[in-house]
């Protein structure tokens, strides 16, 4: 018959090959046991029917449905070609009297699962371009072949014994929240997409508990969201693409690269990947988009930010433990710890931030041209551990305490190298100022610990202010110039703001007054290390010497004659002064610079002299302001 869609029941015989359109239909209560291949549009068998083929090559080129009452037996393959658009399987049931032996999904277009799940005992082949449905439906499979798609929608039952894993995509598609039923790792490829999307929102798939999913090609989150809150591991060995409309939900799990690998992150912010780690020497991770993670374990291979000029952020620890991570034209932002045990670290030119502790071991840190900044919460504490060689070093974190490796031996070991700039820069009050000491000073107050710094004599520069300094023994660079700063004691080439020398006469220049306690304030109060108990006291010759002058140039400063009290303080009211006692004022502008008396010229000299009994305004600086009578404290 040329009518297309007519069905043609027949009986027993050689091959067969149906014109097109044609229907091979087995009515309820027959059996068809060809003696050949045959090829059809279509196949249905009714009722209580059987297709028992045996051994002999079946090709369909549409649907195909046996009836859950009917029975379809074969030993041989089963083809379906059809090369485009979506054709239907009714398997009737996953029995004897209904499995297949081996499924084969050619030429093009989709096969899908209808009503039934399906068994296949031996192999499904799906060549390429071609997608194998299963709708929701659940599919067992002996061994799996895939160089296409194999769609689920992950609510279903999948197994499969033995898979190939060198090709073949796995797509979860369903458009509703799901939870993975099983995980038929290894995978190839292995995408998520909500082809038509969620409504109020994208679908998320959920990764079962205590199965890791492995990933030997790449893994594409297009549309929808990857949760891994069951805390399973993840293994990718090549792409991992997160699209602008993809999510992930990290876990306690972690995400393994152990393969070349493109990474892109395209969503805004980027995803918190959670914990993840670069593992064997064949790992190599580029970044085309900005990476962030929980922690970051570069155990082999190389992480490279560098080429693609991205950012890393890792929210919690960075270690290095064999591999190499390669920052040059990147940047590197850590809110945690860095440890840098074995390997390579080749620092951004720019700058690389860390919240946390610094510790290197045995691994290599190349500083390049860039700065190494320790920023973090206000008044948190880092502590640097092993020596390291930095180029620039900086911290702008108010009340920041840096500790530093403890050292000892001769030379000082390990110590800390800056060869490039070092800035620190605190701000008062005094719990404002960053604090520097050693690693085993645990509150920076105790007098233990001596740490070994060194800022390059020949390139080294330093902006250094608001700081407070213990034990540092910096002999061996460039002498350490500070403004606004406190020496805690026991440091070595450290300079604490500027140098005033002078001497006390107790007349107008001519007899010296040994024994005077001399000190020191600025605008009012106190200059930084000076004040009660802080004061230099002058020698045989009536000189003196106030070795840390924290004022800013421009600042009035007043350096006076202080009483040895009978009893009280003179800082509180209380002093009883001794009937000897002669006050002893010199007032002026401070220009920042030290004034170390290499001129005793008492009208144009550098040395800051004071007479007893007597008020002197000097009013000599240059480049800054001048003295004013508003200058003078009242009272």
């Amino acid at each position: 018959e040329s009518m297309a869609g007519r069905r043609s029941s027949i009986g027993t015989g050689s091959n067969v090959d149906f014109d097109d359109d044609y229907e091979l239909w087995i009515a309820t209560g027959k059996t068809y046991t060809p003696g050949g291949t045959v090829e059809a549009e279509d196949l249905e068998v009714e009722g209580s029917g059987t297709f028992n083929p045996a051994g002999n090559a079946v090709t369909i080129h549409g649907n195909w449905k046996v009836s859950s009452t009917g029975a379809f037996t074969s030993s041989g393959t089963v083809t379906f070609d059809a090369a485009s658009g979506a054709k239907t399987i009714t398997s009737g049931g996953t029995d004897v009297s209904h499995d297949f032996n081996n499924l084969t999904k050619s030429g093009g277009g989709t096969l899908q699962l209808s009503t039934n799940a399906i068994d296949i005992d031996g192999t499904l082949l799906l060549s390429a371009n071609t997608t194998f449905d299963t709708n929701g439906q659940n599919l067992t499979v002996g061994t799996m072949s895939n160089s296409g798609t194999l769609r689920a929608e992950g609510g279903e039952t999948i197994s499969i014994t033995t898979k190939d894993t060198d090709s073949g995509k796995t797509l979860y598609d369903k458009e509703t929240n799901v939870s993975i039923a099983n995980n038929v790792s290894p995978y190839y490829d292995l995408e998520f997409d909500d082809v038509d999307g969620l409504t109020g929102g994208l679908a998320v798939y959920t990764w079962p508990a205590a199965s890791n999913m492995t990933v030997k090609g790449a893994l594409t989150i297009t549309k929808g969201t990857l949760s891994m809150i069951n805390n399973s591991n993840i293994t990718v060995s090549k792409n991992f693409t997160i699209a602008s409309t993809g999510a992930f939900t990290k876990g306690t799990g972690t995400l393994t690269f152990d393969g070349t690998t493109s990474f892109a992150d395209n969503t805004s912010p980027q995803q918190d990947l959670g914990t993840v780690t670069l593992s064997g020497a064949g790992a190599a991770v580029t970044p085309t988009t900005n990476m962030r993670l929980a922690a970051l374990n570069v155990n082999g291979g190389t992480l490279d930010i560098s080429t693609n000029s991205k950012t890393l952020v890792v929210l919690g620890t960075l270690t290095l433990g064999g591999g190499t991570l390669t920052a040059t034209n990147g940047t590197i932002d850590v809110d945690g710890n860095v440890a840098l045990n074995s390997g390579t670290l080749n620092a951004p030119s720019g700058t690389m931030t860390v919240a946390g502790n610094w510790t290197r071991s045995s691994a290599a840190f190349n500083a390049g041209t860039g700065t190494v900044q320790f920023d973090g919460a206000i008044g948190s504490t880092s502590t640097v551990v092993g020596a390291t060689a930095f180029n620039s070093f900086k911290c702008t974190t108010l009340g920041k305490i840096l500790r530093f490796p403890s050292a000892a031996g001769s030379p000082l070991a390990p110590k800390t190298a800056v060869a490039g700039t070092l800035t620190l820069t605190g701000a008062d009050p005094i719990g404002n100022k960053i604090r520097l000491c050693a690693s085993d000073n645990t509150s920076c107050d105790l007098s233990v610990g001596t740490w070994a710094f060194e800022l390059n004599a020949t390139t080294g520069a330093a902006s250094v202010t608001h700081v407070r300094v213990k034990n540092s023994n910096a002999l061996t660079g460039k002498e350490i110039l500070t403004t606004l700063s406190i020496d805690d004691g026991g440091n070595s080439n450290w300079k604490f703001g500027f140098r005033i020398k002078g001497r006390v006469f107790s007349d107008e220049g001519t007899t010296p007054a040994p024994n005077v306690r001399v000190n020191l304030v600025k605008s009012g109060g106190f200059a930084e290390g000076f004040g009660a108990g802080s004061y230099g006291v002058t020698d045989e010759a009536g000189a003196y010497t106030l070795p840390n002058g924290n004022v800013a140039p421009g600042d009035p400063i007043t350096i006076f004659v202080e009483p040895v009290c009978t009893s009280g303080s003179p800082f509180d009211g209380t002093c009883v002064m001794p009937t000897s006692f002669k006050k002893g004022v010199l007032m002026g502008i401070s220009d920042g610079n030290d004034k170390l008396c290499t001129n005793t010229n008492q009208a144009s000299g550098n040395c800051m002299d004071l007479y007893l009994g007597r008020v002197i305004v000097r009013n000599t600086s240059t480049g800054v302001a001048q003295m004013t009578f508003n200058h003078f404290h009242q009272g």
